[in-house]
Parts: C-alpha cells; sequence; structure tokens
C-alpha cells in the first residue's frame, strides 16, 4: 500500500498537468506563448511639471544721493543805525597859576559894544546901549587896575540917552581854578547918565554892573596868548559876556 503511493502522486500530477495543457490550447493566437514571450503593458511616465511660482526680486533701496548742494538765499544786511553822536565835550581849560593874565592890556570900542549890549538885553529893563572909548587893564604883582574912559548911548523906553564913564578900580587879586578873586578894592569909577535932561547915577541901571569894574569873579583863559575875560552880563554869576585883552 505504502508502495503505491508515489505512482498515484505521480498519476496525479501527470494528470493535472495534461489538464493544465488542454486548457491552455482553445486558443489559435496564443498557442505556443509562454509567460515569457508576453510583455508588460508599456507604462507611460507621465512628467509632473512643478509650476513655477515667479517670484518677485527683493526690493533693493536706490543707492542713496546727496542732495546738491544749494546756496543759502541772498539775505540784506540787516539795517544799522548810524551810532549815536555825542556832542563834542568842551574841556575846562588847564588850571593856571595867573602868571599868563600878567601885562598891560586893552579892551577896545568892539569889544566894549559887545559887552555891553549884552548887559542892556539881560537887564530886563527894555534897555539898548553901546559904547565908544576903551578902558585899560592891568596885572602886574598880584595887583590890578581897572582904567575907564569910554561914552556911552542908551535908549529906555522909547527915550535917548548919554553917559561918560571915567576913573579907576585898584585891588589885589588871587587866581583859582582860571577865576580873578579880587579884594581890597578901591574905586573912583564914575558913570554919568542924561536922559530926557535928567541924570541919574548909572547904579540904578544893570543890576549895579553898569558902575563896577567885572573883575573880581570873573573866570578866564589865556589860549594861545590870548587872554580872554569873562564879564558877568546879567543879574546872575553864571550869565556872562567874553571880553578879549589885546595887549599893549
Amino acid at each position: 500500500m505504502l508502495r503505491n503511493a508515489p505512482i498515484r502522486s505521480l498519476a496525479t500530477l501527470t494528470a493535472l498537468t495534461l489538464a493544465l495543457v488542454a486548457c491552455g490550447g482553445g486558443d489559435d493566437d496564443t498557442t505556443g506563448d509562454t509567460l515569457a514571450d508576453v510583455e508588460p503593458p508599456a507604462t507611460e511616465t507621465t512628467t509632473t511639471e512643478v509650476p513655477t511660482v515667479a517670484t518677485a526680486a527683493p526690493e533693493t533701496a536706490p543707492p542713496a544721493t546727496e542732495p546738491p548742494p544749494t546756496e543759502p538765499p541772498a539775505t540784506e544786511p540787516p539795517a544799522t543805525e548810524p551810532p549815536a553822536t555825542e556832542p563834542p565835550v568842551t574841556e575846562a581849560p588847564e588850571p593856571d597859576d595867573g602868571s599868563c593874565l600878567e601885562g598891560s592890556y586893552l579892551i577896545d570900542s568892539e569889544q566894549l559894544n559887545g559887552y555891553y549890549n549884552a548887559l542892556a538885553a539881560n537887564s530886563g529893563a527894555g534897555l539898548t546901549m553901546s559904547a565908544d572909548g576903551v578902558v585899560n587893564v592891568s596885572f602886574f604883582d598880584g595887583a590890578y587896575q581897572y582904567a575907564a574912559d569910554f561914552v556911552l548911548s542908551l535908549e529906555v523906553a522909547g527915550t535917548s540917552g548919554t553917559g561918560t564913564a571915567t576913573g579907576n578900580v585898584n585891588g589885589n587879586y588871587t587866581v583859582e581854578d582860571n577865576v580873578i578873586l579880587a579884594d581890597n578894592e578901591t574905586s573912583s569909577l564914575d558913570i554919568q547918565i542924561t536922559v530926557a535932561g535928567v541924570t541919574i547915577d548909572g547904579s540904578d541901571l544893570g543890576n549895579d554892573l553898569i558902575t563896577s569894574a567885572p573883575i573880581n569873579g570873573a573866570p578866564f583863559t589865556c589860549d594861545g596868548g590870548v587872554v580872554t575875560l569873562l564879564f558877568q552880563s546879567g543879574p546872575t554869576p553864571d550869565v556872562r559876556h567874553p571880553v578879549v585883552l589885546t595887549p599893549f
């Protein structure tokens, strides 16, 4: 029993083989074809195109450019006020010890007229005066002399008159800050004025200045060798008129 098993197995295998061959012989077109002769179906290779995404180029800033130089606008220079000018300062004369006064001098008619015109104008009495003549003035060794010899013409309140001035005034003097200070005066000066036939004392006119020698208290200068006295010509000592002395 066991010895027949391989025979049956072989017979079974043979029968199966024949059955397979018989099944495969039903189609003339494929007779004799083997599995090796069957080409596998062609497979198409599909190319998948990857869409390209356009990428914008990165923006780049333009290179920095220097702005063109600009000229500053022309500006008018600010108007400048002219510097304020101060009035010239008149310097006080250098102090003098009075030595420049030493000498003999003449006050002529022109200088007398100027002085008496100023004296009359400042009198406040509506008076006008003029003088014709001279006055001699001298300064020596601390002593002075004022010698008058002139004629006055005047008009007051519409009435004319005449006068005469004669005589001397003598005294001592000192100098302080360019001012003559006189003392120990003696006077023989006489001024008589006749108006409308009436003679009056000149001391009644001109605040007593007509009858006095205007030396005391007179400031003086000696610029360039020219001696000038400032005679009082009004009611107060600060009202003065310059009188130039001519040496002789």
